[in-house]
């Protein structure tokens, strides 16, 4: 969805109505949840605009921001998302720790065992419909990998993702990834994912 306007009869002695589940407003207040945002108009109106995803956080102090998943520099050559509730982190080559992130019990990092040191290229987006869309721009590392593979880094809210590109078939249909774990945390394999876990059992 992208907006929508909920009609309200316009206030007169007392506020209008709001629809339920929508905080009382006043003319001009806004008010958020991570995948809303309601505007209280002059005329006693409400526009609500909904995300299909989080679109919204609460930063350290309380107020909300909006979610911008472009990278931008960060300190030691390193990539972060422009605004994001959480503190994931790209590495300036495809060598060492490329992805760097915060869990509960602690910074996990991931690394590429044949990473060939590829410098990071930061600004590109996949295809013209992804611009189009707001698609937040991708993190390549071009030949980042041995066989000329390329390392992709996209940041998601509370999360990065990865993808990896072939020159050809001959590259090889798998690559290799090495996780640095929390003290404690631990890999367990299911039937279609791994979860990391900590000591008690809870995913990280």
């Amino acid at each position: 969805l992208t907006a929508a306007q909920i009609a309200v009869p316009p206030a007169t002695a007392t506020p209008a109505p709001l629809p339920a589940g929508v905080p009382g407003l006043q003319s001009g207040d806004v008010s958020y949840t991570t995948d809303s945002k309601s505007t209280r108009n002059a005329n006693g109106s409400v526009t609500l605009r909904l995300t299909p995803e989080q679109n919204y956080y609460q930063d350290a102090a309380g107020a909300w921001q909006s979610v911008d998943l472009a990278p931008v520099a960060a300190a030691g050559g390193a990539l972060r998302a422009k605004s994001s509730p959480t503190a994931e982190m790209l590495g300036p080559a495809s060598s060492g720790s490329v992805v760097s992130l915060d869990t509960t019990a602690g910074k996990l990092s991931i690394s590429h065992p044949d990473a060939t040191g590829a410098a990071a290229v930061s600004g590109v987006r996949s295809t013209a419909v992804a611009a189009h869309f707001g698609v937040p721009p991708t993190v390549r590392y071009p030949n980042g990998l041995s066989k000329d593979r390329t390392l992709s880094e996209s940041f998601i809210v509370n999360g990065v993702e990865e993808s990896v590109s072939l020159p050809n078939a001959a590259a090889g249909p798998s690559y290799h990834i090495r996780l640095a774990l929390p003290r404690g945390v631990r890999a367990v394999a299911n039937a279609s994912a791994v979860q990391l876990v900590d000591t008690s059992g809870k995913v990280v």
